[in-house]
């Protein structure tokens, strides 16, 4: 789920936007017999401008907070060579008010058991100001393995990844385990209204950042798609989004 830029006129705030764009791919994984297990309303928090309407006059979105935890996971449940494979989602992000088009929070969950035993797990995360990492990363292993690498002092190893939000997330899970049923919707247009929604909230300003003038950058790659270390000088968050594509004043752009 991400934050868009609706149009100058009659704008939606950011909250309600964001709700809509849920309920619009909640409907569709629900036609293509995915078990969402709450709605909207219940996973998503609006902030408090837009709680109590004053964000629809002065247009002051604070950002909202998306929740959708193991109790009520997206479930796809599929059947390869006569096993049953079931795919869970599950997701926290949290926006603010800054210019950055990106969350404040984010990860995504994704398990894989097969016959109901666990086989893979991921998380696809919004790097910390506390930790060397890449921004958006992937990040591979088990509750076990995590708490070893802890006591270790290690971390395990976050591969740089493009930023995927939950829509983005099970759309290339229904594209995998349920291909009929993506094959059957994927030019609906209540599909692409909210896969484009997050490609322009997501993948436009990073691509556009990430790539722009790569003959006059005095950095590698890896150090301008890094987040900050606490007590060091690297690249950050804000480094890597400042420039051309900020998003406009929070009047303009909620």
């Amino acid at each position: 789920m991400t934050r868009t830029m609706p149009p100058e006129k009659n704008s939606i705030p950011s909250c309600d936007s964001l709700v809509q764009q849920l309920d619009r791919w909640f409907r569709v994984l629900r036609d293509c017999s995915v078990d969402v297990l709450s709605s909207s309303e219940d996973c998503f928090v609006r902030c408090s401008a837009c709680s109590s309407g004053k964000a629809k006059k002065k247009m002051s979105c604070q950002g909202g907070s998306l929740k959708i935890d193991a109790n009520t996971p997206i479930c796809f449940v599929s059947d390869h060579d006569g096993q049953t494979v079931r795919v869970t989602v599950t997701a926290r992000t949290e926006w603010s008010s800054s210019a950055s088009p990106f969350p404040k929070k984010h990860s995504v969950e994704v398990e894989v058991s097969l016959e109901g035993q666990p086989k893979y797990r991921a998380h696809l995360d919004l790097a910390t100001d506390s930790r060397r990492e890449p921004l958006f990363h992937l990040q591979t292993g088990s509750s076990r393995i995590e708490k070893i690498a802890e006591e270790k002092h290690f971390g395990l190893l976050r591969w740089p990844m493009i930023p995927l939000d939950l829509v983005l997330v099970t759309e290339l899970i229904l594209y995998t385990f349920q291909p009929r049923e993506w094959e059957a919707v994927h030019q609906n247009a209540e599909f692409l209204h909210a896969v484009r929604q997050s490609e322009q909230g997501f993948l436009t300003p990073f691509f556009q950042k990430i790539w722009s003038n790569p003959q006059g950058r005095n950095h590698s790659f890896l150090a301008a798609f890094c987040a900050s270390r606490q007590g060091q000088t690297q690249i950050n968050k804000d480094a890597l989004l400042a420039g051309p594509i900020r998003r406009r004043s929070r009047s303009a752009s909620s």
